[in-house]
């Protein structure tokens, strides 16, 4: 009977360590969070709650399922998602294999509306975009087709930015636009990324979600092929029946039917003046050489680029004021890069 009982205590104890190990109390945290689809790792010296973690499992977790079925396309393993607060975030984000690298801040507080959003999905498909074309990575259609689930993931305007875009005579001719690298400067990367996810947006309210899967199925075909940008344009016409042409009379006709408010196409000319920075190369610089960036700079870029988009809606910004500011992150940019040339030929340290 002793040994019976004995044998029942260490069950039942065995039971509520589990218990309690699987359901941490209120307030707790860790490294990481997981579940079979995702495992969210969290950086060194970051304080998460639990209650926190498992709100954003659960929006990761709602964003890669959504991916998955979009495309009919399912994960092999589980995907890493890594928060890193990168001192650059603001700059730009990278998805690798299986890994998706998130440089933006983690929210840490169960108050934090970010919690109770759709979770962007935008790099996840840049992992089923590599898994399905096998790392061959064409960037008009990479950022293409990421920001055209993100939008229909996050409910926004499929056209709105393409539109503003026609209107300023920035949007490229579309066989031009459809191989357009996206890596050439920030503004290139915003008429590249907006310009291909509004056509192909045109393209799926139009011919439909099959469409689109077939596009997106075939440039793995072509992807390795020569004459790429030929058999790209095939390759539409196929998946559409419609002669390129026809396509963009079409497409450019939608836009053209879209209002846009003056504010944001001032908004648009201020990024472009605002892209003279060269922040992409400078960042990709910086990264190179392991030279830190002033955080002061740092801090004005993110501030400036938010208050470019926020010009639309905040008439207590003003142009000129935008103006002046862009001149001085001009002229900072041009500081830094000489600082940097000067250290790295001299071999002083940074």
């Amino acid at each position: 009977m002793r040994t019976h009982s004995a044998v029942k205590t260490v069950v039942l104890l065995a039971i509520v360590t589990w218990f309690l190990a699987g359901s941490p109390p209120t307030g707790a945290s860790s490294k990481e969070t997981a579940n079979d689809t995702v495992v969210i790792r969290f950086p060194d010296g970051i304080d998460v709650p639990w209650e926190v973690q498992e709100l954003l499992l659960q929006r990761v977790t709602e964003s890669i399922r959504f991916v998955e079925d979009f495309f009919g396309y399912a994960f092999p393993r589980r995907i890493e998602y890594q928060f890193i607060e990168s001192r650059y975030w603001g700059i730009g984000s990278a998805g690798y294999p299986n890994i998706v690298r998130d440089p933006w801040p983690v929210p840490t507080s169960i108050e934090d509306p970010s919690l109770y959003r759709p979770f962007n999905p935008h790099e996840v498909v840049h992992l089923v975009n590599h898994a399905i074309w096998h790392h061959c990575a064409v960037d008009s259609m990479d950022e293409g087709f990421a920001c055209l689930v993100q939008n229909l993931y996050l409910s926004l305007p499929l056209h709105y930015e393409a539109s503003g875009l026609l209107a300023l005579g920035e949007l490229p001719p579309l066989q031009t636009l459809l191989l357009e690298s996206s890596q050439v400067s920030r503004f290139r990367y915003f008429v590249a990324s907006r310009g291909n996810s509004s056509f192909l947006g045109f393209l799926y309210e139009r011919f439909g979600h099959r469409s689109i899967i077939r596009l997106h199925r075939g440039l793995a075909e072509i992807c390795g092929e020569g004459r790429f940008s030929d058999n790209l344009i095939s390759l539409v016409e196929k998946c559409t029946s419609t002669p390129i042409a026809q396509l963009e009379v079409e497409w450019h006709k939608v836009l053209r039917a879209i209002q846009v408010h003056p504010r944001y196409l001032t908004a648009l000319r201020l990024y472009k003046e605002y892209d003279k920075a060269d922040l992409l190369r400078l960042v990709k610089q910086c990264e190179w050489l392991d030279v830190e960036i002033d955080p002061a700079f740092m801090a004005e870029v993110r501030s400036l680029n938010s208050d470019i988009w926020s010009y639309v809606n905040n008439e207590s910004l003003t142009e000129e004021e935008l103006r002046a500011r862009i001149e001085e992150i001009v002229k900072w940019a041009e500081e830094i890069r000489r600082g940097i040339s000067d250290r790295h030929t001299t071999g002083s340290p940074a």
